[in-house]
């Protein structure tokens, strides 16, 4: 939450109406990192805890790289892969932890 109200400030993002929107979604897309972070510190380093913390972190970097892709003055172009590959990426980490390795 913090960094995105930081991000915001600058004059080169601005979130406009959907700042308030936007840092009560980063608490959640944050606390999804932090519960993954606390599942392999308390469970253990098992494949699917691995694959839950690398997926929640890859898509905490697509929606930190998708706030400035929509909310900056001039994005670069490569964001708008940067954003898909992490975010797909982080989905299908997500989606395999679920297989019982």
């Amino acid at each position: 939450m913090g960094l995105v109200y930081f991000i915001s400030r600058g004059k080169n993002v601005n979130l406009g109406m959907m700042k308030v929107p936007g840092i009560i979604y980063s608490f959640f897309v944050g606390l999804l990192f932090s519960k993954s972070l606390m599942i392999v510190i308390y469970s253990g380093a098992a494949i699917s805890h691995i694959f839950i913390l690398t997926g929640s972190f890859l898509f905490l970097t697509s929606d930190i790289i998708l706030l400035f892709l929509n909310f900056h003055a001039a994005p670069p172009k490569w964001l708008a892969f940067a954003n898909l590959s992490t975010y797909y990426a982080g989905i299908a980490l997500l989606g395999l932890s679920l297989y019982p390795f």
